[in-house]
């Protein structure tokens, strides 16, 4: 679905899939190693895969097992032990902090993620 163009955003953000889409056209990332920081569901994965980024990263504050030839995992807690050239963040910095997904409390939490992510 995803190398037809078809939308495979999530329910919650209509059009985001292609949002991405176009801003790889703008800002490409094949062959780079890109870091997905924070992620429920792939649709950010597929859509760098079939932009043809060359390696993804998923990372999380949920530990998971991800069985895909896609993406590997690290627990964000790993990251500083990493290296990409890119990030991309849909709808998940700006819930650090909150404690929803499983993240200590923090009100400067979205500010901590990203120097995380240097």
């Amino acid at each position: 679905a995803a190398r037809a163009g078809d939308d495979i955003s999530p329910l919650d953000y209509p059009d985001s899939a292609r949002d991405l889409r176009e801003a790889l056209i703008r800002f490409p990332l094949a062959g780079k190693q890109v870091l997905v920081g924070g992620s429920i569901t792939p649709w950010v994965e597929v859509t760098l895969a079939v932009a043809g980024v060359g390696s993804i990263t998923t990372s999380d504050y949920q530990e998971r097992v991800v069985a895909s030839d896609v993406t590997t995992f690290v627990h964000v807690g790993a990251i500083a032990r990493s290296s990409f050239d890119a990030i991309v963040s849909f709808s998940s910095i700006e819930h650090d902090g909150l404690g929803r997904y499983c993240d200590p409390i923090n009100p400067n939490g979205d500010y901590a993620a990203m120097a995380e992510f240097r």
